[in-house]
C-alpha cells in the first residue's frame, strides 16, 4: 500500500496552522529525494516548528516512515511565504 504524502502532510498540518488558503506545497523530484517543500506564513511556519523544533521533527519521522510508490527517499522542509514569493 501506498501513499500520498501531499495529504498526509496537509492532514497533520491544517489543525496547527490559521492561514489554510497561504499554505503552498512545492514537489521537487532530486536525484536522491523527493523535496516537499512547505511553504507557510511566518506565524503558521513558527506553529509547525515547534519549540526547538519538536513538531516538525515529529512531522518529519512521521512523513518520513510512510511507503511511497517511488524508490526515492522523502525530505519535508519548511520555509517562510516570504522566500517563494520574493
Amino acid at each position: 500500500m501506498t501513499t500520498n504524502v501531499e495529504a498526509l502532510i496537509f492532514d497533520i498540518i491544517n489543525p496547527l496552522i490559521e492561514d489554510h488558503d497561504k499554505a503552498k506545497l512545492v514537489i521537487e523530484e532530486g536525484k536522491d529525494f523527493m523535496e516537499y517543500n512547505l511553504y507557510l506564513t511566518h506565524n503558521d511556519a513558527g506553529y509547525v516548528i515547534g519549540k526547538r523544533g519538536r513538531i516538525v521533527g515529529t512531522i518529519r519521522n512521521i512523513v518520513y516512515s510512510v511507503r511511497t510508490e517511488h524508490e526515492k527517499r522523502v525530505r519535508l522542509n519548511v520555509f517562510d511565504l516570504d522566500e517563494l514569493e520574493g
